[in-house]
């Protein structure tokens, strides 16, 4: 079955693909401002490819979820895949809003939230490459 471009069966593993992907590009990014509080010029530029890392998560965090009412609407059982990749969007986007309010205020318990989050990301990205 075909839904979205994408054949049915292949769905979770592309959003999986996606997600950990995903999760390189925060991790990235996590290293870059971890390693220092940037000046200011480079705060703007984080700021912006941390934005731009939120709209694509919650894209894939939508995705995903309307990939698994889909399979459910036309019967197929809960796809545990699917919602670990929107729990997982969930998690990123908790680091990225973590990230962003750390170059805003060099408040270090804010890098300790992304830390934690980082943490979930990782747990979550173990059990989607079993």
């Amino acid at each position: 079955m075909i839904l979205g471009g994408v054949a049915f069966s292949q769905e979770g593993p592309v959003y999986v693909e996606q997600f950990q992907n995903l999760q390189k590009s925060v991790d990235q990014i996590f290293d870059e401002i971890s390693n220092g509080v940037p000046g200011k010029g480079d705060q703007l530029l984080l700021g912006e490819r941390l934005f731009a890392l939120k709209k694509v998560t919650h894209r894939l965090q939508e995705g995903a979820g309307e990939a698994d009412n889909a399979a459910r609407q036309r019967g197929a059982g809960v796809n545990k895949r699917l919602r670990l990749v929107v729990q997982g969007c969930m998690a990123i986007d908790s680091v990225l809003q973590a990230l962003g309010n750390y170059l805003d205020t060099d408040d270090r318990f804010f890098l300790i939230l992304a830390i934690e989050g980082k943490q979930t990301t990782s747990s979550i990205r173990k059990v989607l490459v079993k």
